[in-house]
């Protein structure tokens, strides 16, 4: 998210989806949808049996090795503000690796290197249900907005209003 709004500021891109805001008064969000995360580990025995028998999310992440996204990405941040909601220092983790690339991290979940939070709808992406079992975070802190982002001095070409219609239109439709 922190790489596509400094590209929006040296006018390299007219618009962006992000999944959080700023304080930057040059800026304009538009909310576009509702994305609820989820805590994704590998579907195997150990953590189907976890699942069955109700373990606590907490418990789950003081005692797996954990697979971050990198500073300066929404997902970072929403999993901070849910450590913080869920009383769990970071640097009690077992931070496995911290990678930029949501499909890397299901990858390395799903073979059995780690346990993350994602969103929802890359969890239930074809192909990923078979490798990954999915976890709800508790409801407090289990979902965040993705955002149409662009600078609010520029003005934006009718085909950039078209796509954002779309991108609205479409995400107002999918459903996970």
């Amino acid at each position: 998210s922190q790489g596509i709004l400094d590209k929006i500021l040296e006018g390299s891109f007219n618009l962006g989806l992000v999944g959080m805001t700023c304080e930057d008064e040059r800026f304009c969000f538009e909310p576009f949808y509702r994305d609820q995360m989820v805590l994704i580990t590998p579907r195997n025995a150990y953590f189907e049996e976890l699942k069955q028998s109700g373990a606590s999310i907490d418990s789950i992440l003081k005692t797996e090795p954990m697979i971050l996204r990198e500073e300066g990405s929404g997902s970072r941040k929403f999993v901070h503000e849910l450590l913080e909601a869920l009383h769990i220092k970071e640097d009690s983790l077992q931070v496995s690796a911290r990678l930029n690339d949501q499909e890397s991290i299901k990858n390395l979940v799903a073979n059995g290197l780690g346990i993350s939070v994602i969103s929802k709808a890359a969890a239930c992406s074809p192909g990923s249900d078979h490798k990954l079992l999915v976890f709800d975070l508790p409801v407090v802190a289990d979902s965040r907005s993705l955002y149409l982002v662009y600078h609010k001095n520029f003005i934006l070409k009718p085909y950039v209003h078209h796509f954002m219609e779309f991108v609205i239109n479409f995400y107002a439709r999918s459903k996970c």
